[in-house]
């Protein structure tokens, strides 16, 4: 979030030039008509996405289907021992700090017990995070030199001082498209349809701003589409998901509703939420009955990857407006992190899950420098690798968890 003060440190200066001459054209959104807008498909791949925030029919169905392909997968391979458990992992936002959930994932690896999950789900950095982790350990070393080596300059371009008056972001992500591209290529997100067609599934959340709702898409499903337009909506949404608002571009993407087109304007999902599991409403032994497999199923283990720190950091303030708006944003993001583990921990008590959860402790002293400062995010790579390697890196409750009444928090589970 540091970039983010770049725009309040030069807000009011340009702020002086807005009555000073006109600005340029602004771009115009064809958006669709509030009545719609929970009609809007993509043209080509209908049922890819769903809100976030609420039960949608088809979503189940796509969840249940996925029961169906994993247990037809496993009757026609009988030479595969099925594993013992069902996993599934969800991995939180964090800019720069996503350095330690690759981290988390190499040494996972390299501990020997890295399970492959039944279903992944990223937002902001960790949806560009998740598709290594859905396909596994053959794209660790694509994970560590995305996470060790990429500068600021690959990341995004400055769009002047006065992009703010007539521009929809400060900056572009034209180089970080370019690194989707390049990461996401054909091959690889063909890869991902074949995970798919397996019964697993990768999802990304971002936000529909004009909606203030989360939006969930269904990744192997817009890999497994068939429509040539495919591969571009792919990258799209994993840049949409990392698009903070204000600073970056927002991502465009074109929808249809009666036959007429629009667009809807999506950001960093990190808006609503840091982390996400399979969106509000969704129970499992819905689905399961839906699938016609309501027998008793393995052991569900839910694993939280939170790119950053949990707990308070002392920092001696100065009376000035930057350092106070920074300081303050921080302290939300972060206890919106805290309050999203602790809604995943009764999401998963609900659902029967055993909970683990891996974030930045205090053993971890290092500060950027600068935005995606290289010599931090090789620390907390380093850090991430060697606490998973050692064991050392899961917790079983959310933060202060030992401070709440246990029947409480049952009572709140139910």
């Amino acid at each position: 979030m540091k970039i983010f003060f770049r725009v309040l440190a030069i807000f009011l200066l340009s702020s002086c030039f807005l009555f000073a001459g006109g600005c340029g054209p602004v771009r115009s959104l064809n958006s669709a008509p509030a009545n719609l807008v929970d009609h809007a498909e993509i043209p080509g791949m209908p049922h890819v996405r769903t809100w976030g925030d609420g039960v949608d029919d088809q979503f189940i169905e796509s969840l249940a289907q996925s029961l169906r392909q994993y247990h037809a997968y496993l009757a026609s391979h009988p030479e595969q021992k099925p594993p013992t458990t069902a996993d599934v992992l969800a991995i939180s936002g964090g800019a720069d700090d996503g350095a330690f959930g690759a981290g988390v994932l190499c040494g996972w690896t390299a501990r020997g017990d890295r399970p492959e999950f039944r279903l992944v789900s990223g937002i902001s950095t960790g949806a560009l995070i998740a598709p290594f982790a859905f396909l596994g350990p053959k794209y660790d070393e694509v994970l560590r030199a995305n996470y060790t080596t990429i500068r600021e300059r690959d990341v995004m371009q400055s769009r002047g001082m006065l992009a703010m008056l007539d521009r929809d972001g400060l900056y572009n992500t034209h180089p970080l498209r370019r690194l989707i591209s390049t990461w996401m290529s054909d091959q690889t997100i063909r890869a991902i349809a074949a995970e798919h067609a397996k019964g697993r599934r990768l999802l990304i959340a971002t936000v529909n701003l004009e909606t203030q709702r989360p939006v969930i898409w269904d990744m192997g499903a817009i890999a497994s589409s068939g429509d040539p337009k495919a591969c571009d909506l792919f990258r799209t949404v994993m840049l949409a998901s990392a698009s903070i608002p204000g600073m970056f571009e927002p991502q465009y993407i074109a929808v249809e509703v009666g036959g007429k087109s629009y667009e809807e304007m999506h950001v960093d999902g990190g808006s609503v939420a840091q982390a996400f599991l399979y969106g509000l409403g969704v129970d499992l032994n819905t689905v399961a009955e839906r699938a016609g497999m309501s027998e008793t199923r393995p052991p569900l283990r839910l694993f939280v990857i939170r790119n950053g720190r949990l707990y308070p950091e002392y920092q001696k303030m100065h009376p000035l407006f930057e350092p106070i708006a920074q300081r303050a944003i921080n302290s939300l993001i972060k206890s919106q992190g805290i309050g999203d583990m602790f809604r995943l921990y009764l999401q998963a008590q609900k659902e029967g899950m055993d909970f683990n959860l891996a974030s930045i402790t205090p053993d971890f002293q290092a500060k950027s420098e600068f935005f995606f400062d290289p010599k931090y995010m090789r620390a907390i790579f380093d850090f991430g690798y060697e606490e998973t390697k050692s064991g050392k890196v899961w917790s079983k409750t959310p933060p202060y968890f030992d401070t709440i009444d246990p029947q409480v928090a049952h009572q709140e589970a139910m």
